[in-house]
């Protein structure tokens, strides 16, 4: 067979013939293999052969272990051991977001509204998020606004535009009452103020006249929240039995107390003003008391 150069063909993209050339080749070997071994230039044989070692080439690409790695490890994926620990990675919650338990603090502080302190403790929080209780028991409707800080627990933020100052509740008895009394074990109760209250900071303050008829007995008079005594009870002997002063106790001396006490309240709170004398049999009065209960913070 006399010596025939190959043909080279040019494809373009949707595999049609874009162009025909001879090639710098003289071989019989080369072009019998080249064109199916008849050694005929022809197009369809060209493509056949052409075909056929694409396709090993490009199965030979694909099993290539080094190319197209098929096993989890090989292809880069994160072992499930990895997800959501320590140095590892952030899985996704059902909704493909990242649960705010892998996210800092800072990044997404959130601010809640509620209305009960049980409902504030039930708040799934992180630190630096904030909750607002509002309270409708009062009018008008006080709030407080808390912050969970590094130690997981709740702290409530001071600031002066959120603090309501003034007097919430007050009680006023003008009329002298006055009693036998059977000693500090068994007292009078001479005013009572209940009160349902926003959280706060408190000043109680307690004003009273009084008298005892005796000499060597102490008129004794104190103050009970929620049925625990505040502070010291007021202990003093009047040093005068005689006349006939208010309320028939037998004396005319008429002393006058004020008091005050600073505490912290929320919700339902009962104050009770109780009076006796030191030992039973002595008349004792008291007159002109009042008990008030103003937020200071």
């Amino acid at each position: 067979m006399a010596d025939i150069n190959p043909l080279k063909f040019i494809f373009d993209t949707q595999g049609e013939v874009e162009s025909i050339a001879e090639a710098q080749v003289a071989d019989d070997d080369v072009v019998a293999v080249a064109f199916g071994g008849t050694g005929e230039k022809t197009l369809e044989a060209t493509r056949l052969a052409m075909g056929v070692a694409l396709q090993t080439y490009v199965d030979s690409h694909i099993n290539d272990a080094g190319l197209h790695p098929t096993t989890p490890q090989a292809l880069g994926a994160i072992p499930a051991a990895e997800k959501g620990v320590a140095n590892g990675v952030a899985p996704t919650g059902a909704d493909n977001k990242i649960p705010i338990t892998y996210l800092p603090a800072r990044a997404i502080p959130d601010v809640s509204v509620v209305f009960t302190l049980a409902e504030r403790n039930a708040l799934v929080v992180q630190e630096g998020d904030e909750a607002i209780v509002i309270d409708n028991s009062v009018t008008p409707a006080a709030k407080s606004r808390y912050i969970y800080a590094s130690d997981n627990a709740w702290h409530e933020i001071p600031s002066s535009d959120e603090t309501v100052y003034g007097s919430f509740q007050r009680n006023e008895v003008v009329d002298p009452i006055q009693t036998t009394s059977n000693g500090p074990d068994n007292p009078a109760t001479r005013i009572t103020l209940s009160d349902v209250v926003p959280q706060g900071d408190y000043k109680v303050e307690l004003n009273y006249g009084w008298n005892c008829n005796a000499t060597t007995r102490d008129f004794v008079c104190w103050l009970e929240l929620d049925g625990v005594q505040l502070g010291q009870r007021h202990l003093q002997e009047p040093k005068d039995a005689a006349g006939s002063g208010l309320g028939s106790s037998g004396t005319d001396q008429a002393h006058y107390t004020l008091r005050k006490w600073f505490v912290g309240l929320q919700g339902a709170h009962t104050f009770e003003v109780k009076f006796a004398c030191s030992q039973s049999g002595t008349t004792v009065a008291m007159f002109d008391t009042s008990i008030e209960l103003i937020r200071t913070g």
